[in-house]
């Protein structure tokens, strides 16, 4: 999917979350964000250019899951569902370890649409 199709499916959202290596540090290395209606989810490294496709991720067994390790989801995945702790995170997460900073900004764009303080209930 593209960036601008992505930016439409936004206002779809069922969860999201970011991944913190770092325990109860406000800063991020990945989000996820989940469309469980719709079966999939997209990932977004920050460590990488922000991708021209965005490819959708199936989700997986009976609870419709991310498919990613368990130490993973354990550990490092936190789910957030309130705007400004979102944007919070992706400001903190400008310059963190091998973040790319336009990968950054352009995550942030997409929540550019929401004008209530949660962005899924």
């Amino acid at each position: 999917m593209r960036y601008s199709k992505l930016q439409v499916e936004m206002s779809n959202i069922t969860a999201l979350l970011f991944t913190q290596p770092k325990a109860q540090d406000y800063r991020a290395t990945e989000i996820w964000i989940k469309f469980r209606n719709s079966g999939y989810y997209v990932y977004i490294n920050f460590e990488q250019p922000f991708p021209k496709i965005i490819e959708k991720q199936k989700l997986v067994g009976a609870g419709n899951s991310l498919n990613c390790s368990d130490y993973k989801k354990d550990n490092e995945l936190i789910q957030y569902a309130k705007k400004s702790e979102v944007i919070d995170i992706l400001d903190n997460s400008i310059s963190f370890r091998g973040n790319f900073n336009d990968t950054i900004e352009k995550t942030k764009k997409l929540f550019d649409l929401f004008t209530e303080p949660y962005l899924y209930y």
